[in-house]
This record gives structure tokens, C-alpha cells and sequence, in this order.
């Protein structure tokens, strides 16, 4: 235990001296009001001409304030721009900052230095690629066996099965009597019996419509019934068979951990992403003494390098479709945000794969126990509402509420 407290005093002591300078990069110079660190991270984050900030996570902050003001914790806040993750863990840290609302993942290790607000969104870390426009036959098998199984879709398949025995049966009957299909002299019982079995196969796959076959009453109704049965389950086949081709197309599968060292790979600067392909280059002792395994894109070391670091989602993605990288590992909410983007549409695919499960929050000073019990109270009751997802798919698209 007392080696654990000497390990975690450490790293706060090393965290303080290494970013102490750069804290002031966004340090908060107002005391009356709460200082609140921002970043440029579309759509969460985004900043005009002027330099005013506005997004999702703005529009929120703004709501949780009145909250935090009636509750007599806050007079007003101010809005204080950083660069990058790094500058703003330092001055959260420092005490530089109060709260930072530009999008944050909880880790266990961010935690020790600093707390964190109610999750309010989940995400991961996941890869974008160039969309070859190929269809991934493997991806597309495995979906549709995905689809069926799930739980309770083999039962009614099978119950699905004995209903049409059934209706081959009374399709028999039917024919029998109207004279439809009347066995020819010298066919054995086999031969008539596989007859009746591919109508209602034929009838029940919508492949035959309503023809004068039967002259029943019985026989007309049972026709009309199959013709309709057949025709939803053509529809539904078809349906899914549509959407796992569709879900695998332009993308060239799931790629392991251990291989994205074997890739070029742009990612963010100070990010979780940066610290998970570190970890996959120290697995495979690739690190070497020459420098770090990531570094800034447009150092002298970039272009050797197979890990590149930038500033925002955006130039990564920007490089990815000038072919400057293969892929992007990143946060998945934010990759799929700019892969449904009029830029890049049809252009940037993203893995549903996810290496690691990271909920967003917001990153609070150690300290401020009252602040942080009040925003979570703020948080939960906003997320309660019934326009809640409809407030973040407004901004992010639909399907962003959380990775597939």
C-alpha cells in the first residue's frame, strides 16, 4: 500500500513539474467566475471568426451553469482556449482550470489526477480508413450469422420451418382436390411428395404469385395466403441480406492490436490512442532508442515514422484522405462524425470493431467535490429528458449515441 501511494504522489509530482509551464498555455485569469478549458474538437467544440466558441458540448455547459448558478456554486463562467490535451490536464492539474467540457474519455489513470463529471456519452477507440468500395464477404458472412443468432431468431426460424411443413400439407390436400398437380401414372410416392414440397417452397419464398391452379374455395384462399407469406419473407431476407453487404462494404476488415505497428497510423497528440499504439509498438519490442514512437506530424522525424501525431480529429482524417497515412485510430464518436461529413462521405469508413470502451465526461479539478456533485446532478437530469437523443444526434448524426 505504501509503495502504491509513493508510485501515485510520483506521478502527480512529475505531472506538475513537466506541465507547469505549460499550463499557462490555457490558464484561467478570472477568480470570480469558474474558468472552463475548451479546445477546438468539432462538433463539441468549434470556434468562428471571432473566436467564439459553440457546439454540443457549449450548448450543454450552458444549461448545467444555470443549474450550477440557482444552486449557488457558480456566478458565471469563462471560457478559456487550449490547444491540446496535454495544456489542458496541466491546468486542470494546477488548478489552472475549474472544468474542461471539450470531449474528455474517463480512464482510471486520468482519474488520478484529476476527477471527472457523470459520464455522458459512450465511445471507443476505434480505426478509419479509405473506403476501397470493395465488399468484405468475411465481414458480411459474419454479420448475417450475427443477425441470426441472435437470441430468440433460431426459435422462430424453426417455428417458422414447421409452419410451412404445414402448409406444404395443406397445399397437398389442396391440389389433390382441385386437381392442380395430379401425380402422373407410374411416379412413385417419392417423386409426387418432392413435388409438393418444392410448390410450397416455391409458393412460400413469394417466387409464385396467384394463378387459376385451384378450383376450391380452400384452395384460392390458401394461394392468396402464400402469396402474401412469401412476399414479407422475400422482403425480410432480402432486407438482410442487403444491409450485411452494405455494412461490409468499403471496408477491408478487423485489424488486430498487434499489427498496427505494421501501418502507418495518425492519431491525437497527448490522447489515450497515442498511449494505446505506444503499447502495441512496447508488446512487440519495436521502441528503440532513437525517439519517441509517435511524433508530430510535420517534424523532420514524421515522415520515418509509422506513428504521426496532430492537433485535432480533423487534420488526422484530413490526412488520412490525402494518403499521407493508412488509418486513423481514434475516438470513435469523433472519426464518425467526420466520416458522415459532406467532405468526406462515402470516402472514410470506420471500423464498428472498438479496442477499448471509453465513456466521455468532463474533467473537474481535484478538490471541487461541490462543483462536481452539482454538475453530475445537472448531467443526470438533462440525460433523463426524452429530447436528449435527439439533442446529441443534432449535432453528432444518428447512431452516434454510442459504437455498434
Amino acid at each position: 500500500m505504501l509503495s502504491k501511494a509513493l508510485q501515485t504522489a510520483g506521478l502527480w509530482l512529475v505531472l506538475v513539474c513537466a506541465f507547469g509551464t505549460a499550463a499557462h498555455a490555457c490558464r484561467g485569469l478570472n477568480d470570480d467566475t469558474l474558468n472552463v478549458g475548451v479546445r477546438k474538437s468539432a462538433p463539441f467544440v468549434v470556434f468562428d471568426d471571432t473566436r467564439h466558441a459553440e457546439g454540443l458540448a457549449i450548448e450543454i455547459w450552458e444549461d448545467v451553469l444555470e443549474d450550477l448558478v440557482r444552486a449557488g456554486v457558480a456566478t458565471g463562467s469563462e471560457y478559456v482556449i487550449c490547444e491540446t490535451i496535454g495544456d489542458q490536464r496541466a491546468a486542470l492539474v494546477a488548478g489552472d482550470l475549474d472544468v474542461v467540457i471539450s470531449p474528455l474519455t474517463i480512464t482510471a489513470r486520468r482519474m488520478l489526477f484529476y476527477d471527472f463529471s457523470q459520464q455522458y456519452l459512450g465511445s471507443g477507440l476505434t480505426l478509419a480508413e479509405i473506403q476501397s468500395g470493395a465488399i468484405d464477404f468475411e465481414l458480411a458472412t459474419s454479420l448475417i450469422i450475427a443477425t441470426v443468432t441472435q437470441p430468440g431468431v433460431v426459435r422462430a426460424v424453426l417455428l417458422f420451418l414447421g409452419f410451412n411443413l404445414l402448409l406444404a400439407i395443406c397445399i397437398r390436400a389442396a391440389l389433390r382436390s382441385g386437381g392442380g398437380l395430379s401425380p402422373v401414372e407410374g411416379e412413385g410416392r417419392l417423386v409426387s411428395g418432392i413435388k409438393y414440397l418444392l410448390e410450397a417452397i416455391v409458393r412460400t419464398a413469394g417466387l409464385k404469385g396467384v394463378g387459376d391452379a385451384f378450383s376450391t374455395t380452400f384452395g384460392k384462399l390458401l394461394e392468396i395466403f402464400m402469396a402474401v407469406v412469401g412476399t414479407a419473407l422475400s422482403a425480410t431476407v432480402l432486407g438482410v441480406l442487403t444491409s450485411a453487404f452494405v455494412g461490409a462494404s468499403g471496408q477491408s476488415g478487423s485489424l488486430g492490436a498487434s499489427h498496427l505497428p505494421d501501418h502507418r497510423i495518425a492519431t491525437l497528440a497527448d490522447s489515450t490512442a497515442e498511449t494505446f499504439v505506444e503499447n502495441q509498438y512496447e508488446e512487440r519490442g519495436l521502441v528503440t532508442s532513437d525517439g519517441p514512437v509517435c511524433v508530430e506530424a510535420g517534424t523532420p522525424l514524421a515522415s520515418t515514422r509509422g506513428c504521426v501525431l496532430y492537433k485535432t480529429w480533423g487534420e488526422a482524417v484530413t490526412a488520412l484522405a490525402a494518403g499521407e497515412v493508412e488509418y486513423v485510430l481514434g475516438d470513435w464518436v469523433a472519426l464518425s462524425f467526420h466520416a458522415r461529413s459532406d467532405l468526406y462521405r462515402n470516402r472514410i469508413a470506420v471500423h464498428s470493431q472498438v479496442f477499448q470502451n471509453e465513456p466521455y465526461g468532463w474533467g473537474i479539478a481535484p478538490g471541487q467535490d461541490d462543483l462536481r456533485r452539482e454538475i453530475d446532478r445537472s448531467l443526470i437530469s438533462q440525460m433523463r429528458q426524452p429530447s436528449w437523443r435527439k439533442r446529441i444526434e443534432s449535432f453528432l448524426g444518428a447512431g452516434a449515441i454510442s459504437p455498434e
